[in-house]
């Protein structure tokens, strides 16, 4: 696979230095998603600010890492907290980065890697606070996993599949594929039996089971 730069005229230092640049720019970012998104507020439109007196923060007060630490935690204007998550989804930013190009390279299927990484932190974190996993989150991760199948190799069919079952276990439904419903428990004709294990149909058959609201324990491995 063709990496996207070429990287044999940088030294091991400058990749690194770069890389981690990078995950602290798009850290940054995914703290614009965590506050935003569950607020219902334009992450493209609008300069970030204070959530305590609504200043809009200057740009040399929001470089990634740095401004948290030069400003000591708190706002330069109302001197309210700044709380350290800010710093750590930025640090978790440049780790994701590292390691998605450590472990793939520094190719389509490193940066893949990398941006699924900050999108799983950026769920958690939402999740951890609100308690609620935005729509915006899951149907752009879906679309930007799907067009990137075929670049990194896993492929569409496969792709489908594993969103499929992302899916269903964020929707708190059975995944059901190469599943059976327990006779014993649910009726034998609502389930959804797909005796393929072709991507494509075991994806169809999940697409069925997530309109379905079945019970977790009436399914059990076929």
């Amino acid at each position: 696979m063709s990496t996207i730069i070429d990287w044999n005229s940088w030294s091991h230092g400058q990749i690194l230095l770069m890389v981690a640049c990078l995950g602290a720019g798009l850290g940054s970012f995914a703290n614009v998603l965590i506050y935003r998104l569950p607020r219902n507020l334009g992450v493209v439109a609008g300069r970030s600010f204070c959530p305590a007196c609504k200043h809009r923060v200057a740009w040399y007060d929001n470089i990634p890492l740095l401004s948290w630490i030069v400003l000591r935690g708190r706002c330069r204007h109302c001197s309210a907290t700044i709380p350290v998550r800010y710093l750590l989804v930025e640090c978790c930013g440049v780790l994701c980065a590292l390691i998605g190009i450590w472990r793939f390279g520094p190719a389509a299927a490193g940066v893949a890697a990398f941006f699924f990484l900050l999108w799983l932190a950026v769920v958690a974190v939402i999740d951890w606070e609100h308690m609620i996993i935005p729509h915006t989150l899951t149907v752009s991760g879906m679309l930007v996993a799907l067009s990137l199948a075929e670049a990194t190799g896993i492929g569409i069919g496969r792709a489908a599949l594993g969103l499929a079952g992302v899916e269903a276990m964020l929707s708190r439904c059975p995944v059901v594929g190469t599943f059976e419903v327990m006779p014993e428990v649910v009726p034998e004709s609502a389930g959804v039996y797909v005796p393929s294990h072709d991507p494509v149909d075991v994806a169809a058959g999940l697409k069925i089971a997530l309109e379905q609201d079945w019970d977790r324990k009436a399914i059990r491995r076929h």
